[in-house]
């Protein structure tokens, strides 16, 4: 079996933001494991929510959660005393719930050591969350941060009847997490922020993979199960002021077909492209944010042609 070089990729970014669904398709794109640590923060609050203990024993219901054993199926089911529970977790009560639960130090403990024993069991690994970047595994050597505003954030969620209540849960959710007192969510230093409001999942995922991740595998020179580094696309990373790929990417007809106007320009960062390519620059890091930039937007005509 042949050695492979560790390597840890961090996604961050508010609620309904795309995090899980690129996770899953740059981890089965590269062969490595994946992590959502939002989900085991929900399987967590599922067992403290149906633990037959009385709620005024929070020490004991703490304790349950600390002994209880998740087991993670295939095509991420999660299981809990041989029932499964991954429909169950993934509600907007239990992450409402969890939001609230998640401000107990302890609870967040008691979840962070089930998190962290499961990073330590895999040399190579993606993980997702509000605070993957910053507190799971603060020394990533990639770290992302998804920028997705509310309005396309809405649109993630299917069977949405009342988007207003929705908005208003999806900022109270960001707003609760980002001023917590322990772990609270924040841009983590030196992420490259990638904005993927109004492209489709397919998309999102294939202008990050080849234009931040696979620069950066090629750049340390660490190949997975399902990659191969390219010596000969190595890129030198070191002066962020570069641009790390100048390839056109074929873009789905369905997304960049704009009504009866082929002319009309798609604007990625300070690149406005024509057509059906698509360009992606790495900007220079600005002396306010140390975050390397990465924009990618699209024209507002776009937004209802998915």
């Amino acid at each position: 079996m042949s050695y492979k070089k560790p390597i840890q990729i961090s996604i961050t970014g508010g609620a309904k933001s795309g995090k899980t669904t690129i996770m899953k398709s740059v981890a089965k794109y590269l062969g490595i494991y994946a992590l959502s640590t939002g989900d085991l923060f929900r399987c967590c609050t599922y067992i403290w929510i149906n633990s037959k203990l009385p709620e005024y024993d929070v020490e004991g219901r703490l304790n349950e959660v600390r002994k209880s054993y998740i087991h993670f199926g295939k095509n991420y089911n999660y299981f809990y005393r041989r029932k499964k529970i991954t429909e169950k977790i993934d509600t907007f009560e239990m992450s409402s719930v969890t939001c609230q639960l998640a401000q107990n130090p302890e609870f967040r403990k008691i979840v962070k050591d089930k998190i962290a024993k499961i990073i330590r069991k895999h040399k190579q690994i993606i993980v997702e969350g509000r605070d993957t970047g910053t507190k799971i595994i603060p020394n990533a050597q990639l770290k992302i941060y998804l920028e997705h505003d509310y309005d396309s954030r809405i649109r993630n969620v299917k069977n949405a009847e009342d988007k207003d209540l929705l908005l208003r849960l999806l900022k109270w959710r960001d707003d609760m997490d980002s001023k917590r007192k322990v772990d609270p969510f924040v841009m983590p230093e030196g992420a490259s922020v990638f904005n993927n409001s109004y492209l489709s999942k397919k998309l999102a995922s294939q202008l990050l993979m080849q234009n931040i991740i696979i620069p950066k595998l090629n750049e340390l020179n660490v190949s997975t199960s399902k990659y191969k580094c390219d010596e000969d696309e190595k890129k030198d990373a070191s002066s962020s002021s570069k641009v790390i790929s100048q390839k056109k990417v074929n873009v789905k007809k369905k997304i960049t077909n704009i009504k009866n106007n082929s002319q009309q320009p798609v604007v990625i960062g300070k690149n406005i492209v024509k057509n059906s390519n698509v360009y992606l620059k790495k900007e220079a890091k600005d002396d306010s944010n140390s975050s390397t930039l990465v924009k990618v937007v699209l024209p507002t005509s776009l937004k209802d042609n998915k």
